[in-house]
């Protein structure tokens, strides 16, 4: 009788073990999943914040180069008449053969309605620095046809890569002082000795756009009638 009795304690016990380490593993299977269904998910946010940066930065290059055209309407002569906002070379200097000659749409980094007037405020997006360059089009191949009525407008625009934003500046080393510069859309940012183009890389997402920007129309009638 004793003997039955203790092969039930120990089948029990056996049966109670048995049961503890099925709990332990389930209850580790599915500490497992959840880990890799948040990593999935901060994963895909991370993806879709970066896109989402991305296709804003190119709608504000090409609302830039919209702005360039509307500008233009107002070229009828020389490029440097008062009415020109942004193509007029005695506000903002050409550039020659290449992009030597960048300048800043605004003095803080804008949002996506290109305000800048926000960028203090928490949530309001202003992250994106707008740099612009232009040139006379075909110079640089040596075509002179269009010398005087063809422009040609490269448009920069640069966002963190990390969606919480900068790092906190270093007071010393490579980058040294990107974080005050970029609130400033500084142009050292685009050619700054302490900062490598691959740092650059790292810290910023950088699309360009180019456009050609044709002078009025109404005046193209009477250049195509001097050149028959």
């Amino acid at each position: 009788m004793q003997r039955c009795v203790n092969q039930r304690l120990r089948r029990r016990r056996s049966e109670a073990g048995f049961t503890l380490i099925e709990w332990m593993t389930s209850m580790i299977t599915l500490g497992i999943g959840m880990v890799a269904i948040i990593s999935m998910q901060s994963t895909s946010l991370k993806t879709h914040m970066a896109t989402r940066d991305t296709q804003i930065a190119g709608s504000l290059a090409d609302q830039f180069l919209e702005m360039l055209q509307v500008d233009a309407l107002r070229w009828r002569g020389q490029l440097s008449q008062a009415n020109l906002r942004y193509l007029n070379p005695n506000k903002f200097a050409m550039s020659t053969t290449t992009q030597d000659n960048w300048h800043k749409y605004s003095s803080k980094p804008v949002n996506f309605q290109m305000r800048y007037n926000t960028h203090s405020t928490r949530g309001s997006g202003a992250k994106y620095c707008i740099f612009f360059s232009y040139r006379w089009a075909g110079a640089p191949a040596g075509v002179s046809t269009f010398q005087d009525d063809v422009v040609e407008a490269d448009v920069l625009v640069f966002t963190p890569r990390n969606p919480q934003g900068l790092p906190k500046d270093a007071a010393s080393g490579a980058c040294a002082g990107v974080r005050a510069k970029f609130w400033d859309c500084d142009l050292n940012l685009l050619k700054d000795s302490t900062c490598s183009a691959r740092d650059r890389f790292l810290l910023f997402r950088r699309l360009q756009r180019v456009g050609y920007i044709r002078r009025n129309i109404s005046d193209l009638g009477n250049w195509y009638d001097q050149q028959r």
